[in-house]
C-alpha cells in the first residue's frame, strides 16, 4: 500500500526537528481520514480470504471500524451463490 512514501506536504518549517517525519505522518492521517469519509474500504469481503483477520485489523482503526462487519463475507457468498445458480438455470 502506498502511504505517502517519499512525497509529503511541507506542513512544518525546516528548522523543526523531525519536521519531515511529522509531515509524512500527518499526510497519512489526513489521507486515511479523508479516505474513510469518502467510503474507502481497505478490505472487501468478496476478495479477502481471511475476513475475520481483516475485521480484527479494521476494528483497531478509528477510521475503519464501521466497515468491520463479520457477517459481510457470508452475505457476499450467498449473493454469489444465488447469482451463479440463477445463471445455471437459464
Amino acid at each position: 500500500m502506498f502511504d505517502a512514501g517519499d512525497s509529503y506536504l511541507a506542513l512544518f518549517p525546516r528548522w523543526l526537528p523531525f519536521g519531515r517525519t511529522l509531515a509524512q505522518f500527518a499526510g497519512i492521517l489526513i489521507g486515511r481520514w479523508f479516505g474513510s469519509l469518502l467510503g474507502y474500504k481497505p478490505f472487501h469481503p468478496e476478495w479477502t480470504t481471511d475476513w475475520l483477520g481483516a475485521c480484527d485489523k479494521m476494528e483497531k482503526s478509528i477510521f475503519y471500524k464501521r466497515f468491520a462487519d463479520r457477517r459481510a463475507q457470508d452475505v457476499a457468498r450467498k449473493r454469489f451463490d444465488n447469482s451463479s445458480s440463477a445463471s445455471k438455470s437459464d
